[in-house]
């Protein structure tokens, strides 16, 4: 990560709001929108509504993996994953050095894991959904999530689309 995280603490958008700084609220926007892109992996982009650009095709790479029986414990390298993702995926972030895989293969005697985004970025993004001056479209929903609106209160739009997001990252198959 070449960029550094724009977000020093949740204090420091507190104190911004108090001193109303909303210069310093959307400069911070910027920062983080600069870093987001720089430390995300971007799926083709849709040519209209219905296109679902890169997403299902990369849905279908992680299906086909998790049907096989095999993904357990498989590992890429950075130029493997690029390579095996190319047709969806536009950019793979610099920091995803190897990918490894993990499944809950015996559902009656194994270990369920559940994967985690990355702490820092999951700082970053908890921090700025609090930024008055984040904007529902500062996050990359996928096309199944189009006309998505979160009806959780008080929360910020921008804080319950966060939660929505991380809570399908992570749980979406226990449902």
């Amino acid at each position: 990560m070449s960029l550094p995280p724009p977000y020093t603490g949740e204090d420091q958008v507190k104190k911004l709001v108090e001193n109303n700084d909303v210069v310093a609220l959307k400069e911070l926007r910027g920062k983080f929108l600069a870093y987001l892109q720089e430390n995300r992996c971007i799926p083709f982009a849709q040519e209209s509504d219905d296109d679902p650009g890169g997403w299902a095709g990369l849905g279908e790479y992680f299906l086909t993996l998790a049907r096989s029986g095999k993904a357990h414990g498989m590992t890429q390298t950075r130029e493997e994953f690029i390579e095996a993702t190319k047709d969806w995926l536009e950019f793979v972030p610099a920091w995803i050095k190897k990918v490894e895989y993990v499944q809950t293969v015996d559902l009656d005697k194994d270990t369920y894991y559940l994967a985690l985004p990355p702490r820092v970025l999951a700082e970053q993004a908890f921090i700025h959904a609090r930024n008055p001056m984040a904007a529902d479209a500062d996050y990359m929903p996928p096309p199944i999530y189009n006309g998505f609106i979160p009806q959780i209160l008080p929360e910020p739009r921008s804080v319950q689309i966060l939660n929505s997001r991380i809570c399908d990252y992570t749980i979406s198959h226990c449902q």
